[in-house]
């Protein structure tokens, strides 16, 4: 990659030739040779392979045009290279100059590298918004939409608009549940902190709402803060650097591929993609419930130790007829077997200390009746 710099030069005191001005500034710079006689700029960086560029000076009465053209190649990961001559320039010519940099060929380069990452980023968490306005009463916190579409709406919100719709601590704590308080239009907070008997906890968006069902994406905000700052350098055509870019390929990368995931997820969670199937496999669960439950009760019954054989035979015939879709289980079904699981953990427990329970397979499996019919035969 080359990258060119253009100035704009005003000199401090409007005295002499500023051509020799110009080159006169560099009489005492050890890392930067001035070859006049071709018009060349030679910066020492790298030792092995020194920057080196073209100058084209032009001249009005009062002010210096200065095109800085490169000659050598740089590695794009490298470009740093660069932020350092951008620098280094400035500093030199500052001595009798005030120096405007006409281009910005370097920062364009830095700001298109980063756009599409920013883009991902920004649309993933713009996602993660629509999926909280459909699940969850945020009518408050979006009272300024009006006659809105929801798209018009969020996508007419800049990055820090919609990132202090999400992680701003706007949601008090009212019992159970939590309210929207904008600290600045809310009339009626210092009422409402009144009247809370309990701690005064408040909350963001984030928090109440997607924490508490994917709890294992941490996000931290002051990444938060240094993404939006990167964000408004590309959208608002600012000075970037090699570290604005470094910090797009990696932070930044890393956070929209966190959203991606979880936007995804929160979906997971809420939709099913075969509705029918759900829901023969939520009633296989139940059922299997129901026949571990008899299962139970089958064995308080008894009092002699060598019962908890005959348990196990019975829990392997109830279970044998139940034959359960081969589905995604941690997708579409973990919650109810939780709930399953939770609620005879007790008795499970028990049952587990004193019982051996012989493998069995679920869908059924010849081997598994071979080895019962075995069992049947030898107690014969």
């Amino acid at each position: 990659m080359k990258v060119d710099f253009e100035l704009l030069l005003k000199p401090k005191i409007q005295d002499g030739d500023l051509r020799q001005l110009f080159w006169e500034s560099f009489e005492r710079i050890h890392d930067i040779n001035r070859l006049e006689k071709t018009n060349t700029l030679t910066y020492n960086f790298p030792e092995d392979n020194p920057l080196q560029f073209k100058t084209i000076i032009r001249k009005s009465d009062s002010i210096l045009h200065c095109r800085l053209k490169a000659t050598v190649d740089v590695h794009w990961r490298k470009a740093y290279f660069y932020d350092k001559f951008r620098a280094r320039i400035s500093g030199v010519l500052s001595q009798h100059f005030e120096v405007t940099h006409y281009s910005a060929d370097l920062s364009a380069y830095y700001a298109k590298k980063c756009y599409s990452t920013l883009l991902d980023y920004e649309t993933n968490l713009r996602k993660i918004f629509y999926f909280i306005y459909h699940f969850y009463d945020v009518t408050d916190a979006t009272a300024g939409r009006k006659k809105q579409t929801l798209n018009a709406y969020v996508e007419d919100l800049d990055l820090s608009q919609l990132e202090k719709l999400l992680f701003a601590k706007d949601w008090l704590e009212v019992g159970d549940s939590y309210e929207f308080c904008d600290i600045i239009k809310d009339s009626n907070l210092y009422e409402k902190l009144q009247n809370l008997t309990e701690k005064i906890e408040f909350r963001s968006l984030w928090e109440v709402n997607i924490k508490p069902l994917l709890p294992k994406h941490n996000i931290d905000e002051e990444v938060i803060t240094k993404i939006r700052n990167v964000r408004n350098k590309v959208a608002h055509h600012k000075e970037m650097s090699f570290n604005d870019w470094k910090f797009c390929k990696n932070e930044v990368r890393t956070y929209a591929n966190k959203f991606h995931k979880i936007q995804d997820e929160l979906l997971e969670r809420k939709f099913y993609q075969n509705t029918k199937v759900s829901t023969v496999a939520l009633q296989g669960l139940l059922e299997m419930s129901k026949q571990f439950q008899k299962a139970v009760e089958a064995y308080r019954k008894t009092i002699l130790a060598h019962n908890a054989i005959i348990l196990g035979e019975i829990i392997a015939k109830a279970m044998k007829s139940i034959t359960i879709p081969r589905i995604d289980i941690s997708k579409t079904i973990t919650p109810a077997m939780a709930e399953i699981a939770n609620s005879h953990a007790e008795h499970i427990s028990k049952i587990i200390q004193n019982t051996t329970i012989p493998q069995i397979d679920v869908l059924g499996n010849d081997k598994q009746e071979s080895s019962l019919e075995n069992d049947e035969e030898d107690k014969e």
